[in-house]
């Protein structure tokens, strides 16, 4: 008995240990590498406005004891909502989902999963930045500056951490060492840097290249944006020189007026009387969109007085610039003379002569009024001619007596008609065409009767 109890005293503090050895086992934490997650980092940086996923496998050769749990700041568990959701893809995979990114989602985020054999949970955690990414929402893309002017091209580029910025030119960088004291670079707050164009002129109009670049603790990235610098000038006429034009008394002309300008200028039209400018009203004035403004007066030249200056005036809210407009008179081209024609079946060969006039005008080309004999000249065909030796006039009716005039026409308009000529088509030539054409009726005739007898 003695015995017996000697060795119950040595083995109940053996199995003793050994149990406390067992509980110890079961209740320790799953070792590190339990889970993963995907991407492996340990912190995440990411732009505000983005999306991205964020993965946590349980390691194959653990068995999940439960679904996968996400937290934030080791605390809040993640629910689902319309811009962050959780979803177990299965028992050992579970992803975070991020809509649009907030500053306040920054954070740590805990993958929580329980694991059989294991009476604490595994986890792990990444923290989460998120930054402002280069915005150029505050640029103004169209800068505009006075001439003569020192003028501030501004690139509000917004961003945190707070993007650096450089500008371009022509496809060459602007710095301090190649300025050359056209350019003034500053920087200021609230991420506002600025490029100073001294004395603007007008070959300083166009675009600018404004580049941004962001450097986070991990990665830096760039962007840029185009400025165009619109300078203002005043109004001015390419040639100052006073343009002539010409008329004949009754014809009419236009006269075309355009000057370049920033504001796109406006225009009004005066004539000199006595030394003095009186306003002419009629003309016109047009703002394309892609092209030069101008405006356009017409004028019908039905009396001597209307030969006279006129002014243009261009117009902008930087000044006025004027173009004087001289009209002279000049008579009208006379009539052609009509060299020789030749019939030839229903179509007329003809050759004119054109008449002498004086410089600057020339000879552009003729028109001809052809009509039947016995049927008004209001009814006549028209046919305009350019330059050249011979001409014909063709499609006309075989057989038939027509009249024929012409006139010349120089760059204001057309001269007197000639008196008309007067010219005989051939008339179809016996037996060919008519007997031909009749044969064929007579045949078709007979053989539709046939085919009724039948």
């Amino acid at each position: 008995m003695d015995r017996l109890n000697r060795i119950t005293l040595y083995i109940s503090p053996l199995i003793l240990l050994l149990s406390l050895v067992s509980a110890a086992e079961n209740s320790r934490a799953p070792p590190t590498g339990a889970l993963e997650l995907q991407p492996n980092v340990k912190t995440r940086y990411e732009e505000e406005g983005k999306s991205f996923t964020q993965y946590c496998r349980i390691n194959k050769d653990y068995t999940p004891a439960g679904p996968i749990r996400w937290l934030k700041n080791t605390v809040t568990e993640i629910k689902s909502d319309r811009s962050i959701k959780v979803q177990n893809k299965s028992a050992s995979l579970s992803t975070l989902w991020f809509g649009k990114i907030k500053r306040t989602d920054e954070g740590v985020y805990t993958c929580v999963a329980k694991i059989q054999g294991y009476d604490e949970e595994a986890k792990i955690e990444f923290k989460l930045n998120v930054f402002a990414g280069i915005d150029f929402a505050n640029v103004a893309r169209n800068q505009t500056a006075d001439l003569g002017s020192d003028y501030t091209l501004k690139c509000d580029v917004q961003g945190d951490p707070k993007p650096r910025v450089s500008w371009d030119r022509d496809g060459k960088t602007i710095d301090s060492s190649s300025a050359n004291g056209k350019y003034r670079l500053s920087d200021g707050a609230d991420s506002l840097t600025t490029l100073t164009v001294m004395k603007v002129a007008k070959t300083d109009g166009g675009a600018y290249e404004c580049e941004a670049e962001q450097i986070t603790d991990i990665s830096s990235r760039s962007d840029r944006v185009t400025i165009t610098l619109i300078v203002n000038y005043p109004p001015e006429f390419p040639d100052a020189e006073a343009e002539k034009a010409y008329a004949f008394l009754g014809g009419e002309v236009n006269m075309q007026c355009s000057a370049e300008g920033q504001p796109r200028p406006s225009y009004e039209w005066f004539y000199k009387e006595d030394g003095n400018l009186v306003e002419q009203p009629g003309y016109i004035n047009y703002d394309p969109a892609n092209a030069a403004s101008y405006s356009i007066l017409n004028r019908n030249m039905t009396d001597k007085s209307l030969f006279r200056e006129y002014v243009c005036k261009a117009r902008n809210a930087l000044g006025t610039a004027e173009r004087t407009f001289i009209i002279k008179e000049v008579d009208k081209p006379k009539s052609p003379v009509l060299r020789s024609h030749r019939v030839s079946g229903n179509k007329i060969e003809i050759e004119l002569i054109p008449p002498q006039v004086e410089p600057p005008m020339t000879i552009k080309g003729y028109r001809a009024l052809v009509r039947p004999i016995n049927t008004g000249w209001e009814n006549a065909t028209t046919i305009d001619f350019n330059m050249g030796k011979l001409h014909y006039i063709d499609s006309l009716y075989h057989g038939t007596d027509y009249e024929i005039k012409f006139a010349a026409r120089n760059e204001i308009g057309l001269g007197e008609f000639s008196d008309s000529q007067q010219v005989r088509t051939h008339d179809y030539s016996s037996g060919t065409k008519a007997g031909s054409f009749s044969g064929k009726v007579i045949v078709f005739v007979s053989l539709f009767l046939f085919v009724l007898l039948i």
